[in-house]
């Protein structure tokens, strides 16, 4: 259990201006910022947590030089998550028609309170994200 996206876009009057990686910097941060909660989970190791993305269908998410990004390219590709396969009492009901990639978790160290007070200072680094 911890923090979900369950929807990551650029308004359609903003897409083609680089805002994703911006946009997805600031909700890192705010999850690694405000959530202090173990993921338990046996895929991880102990002081981590799961942010978990979920409803991946592709909608388009942005657009950059006539180049979409989907909401999966996104997640899967950028963002460095990965395919979790749904395991809860839910995931047998709705496993007919559902996409093994529909859902998506990224497991991440939790910050200690010094490294949650120096990042407070800091701004946001942009360097390496290049959506094509």
């Amino acid at each position: 259990m911890g923090p979900t996206v369950e929807m990551i876009a650029v308004h359609k009057e903003y897409r083609g201006q680089g805002l994703l990686p911006l946009l997805w910097d600031r909700i890192r941060r705010f999850i690694e910022e405000k959530v202090a909660l173990e993921c338990m989970n046996e895929m991880t190791s102990p002081g981590n947590m799961m942010i978990k993305a979920t409803q991946l269908t592709n909608a388009i998410i942005d657009e950059h030089n006539g180049r979409v990004t989907t909401d999966k390219e996104f997640f899967f590709t950028y963002a460095g998550f990965s395919v979790q396969e749904q395991k809860s009492m839910m995931a047998g009901l709705m496993s007919g028609n559902r996409p093994i990639d529909e859902e998506a978790v990224l497991f991440a160290p939790l910050l200690t309170e010094d490294q949650v007070k120096s990042r407070l200072t800091e701004q946001p680094a942009m360097a390496g994200w290049k959506i094509n």
